[in-house]
């Protein structure tokens, strides 16, 4: 399986930059239950995509910060890259 992770954490805090980002954070998780899987991040707050979905077994989605009625113009691409087919 090739899963893709939109890291999509706008938390710049010191905390957050001490500790693992959203991928690793997955990926430390799933690789002892499914150790074949990849994984290919993908920072969505700073405007990171995959130029599509072919070749992706799923997505998972690490913390949003901001709301997802937000008008920020990455909450509106991550959903338009979510519900493409």
């Amino acid at each position: 399986m090739h899963i893709a992770v939109f890291d999509a954490n706008t938390d710049t805090s010191d905390l957050v930059r001490h500790h693992p980002g959203e991928t690793a954070k997955f990926q430390s998780l799933l690789t002892s239950v499914v150790p074949d899987w990849t994984f290919a991040p993908y920072r969505v707050h700073r405007d990171q995509f995959p130029e599509g979905l072919t070749g992706l077994d799923g997505i998972m989605v690490g913390r949003i910060i901001r709301t997802v009625s937000s008008a920020s113009s990455e909450i509106e691409r991550l959903m338009g890259s979510l519900t493409k087919t």
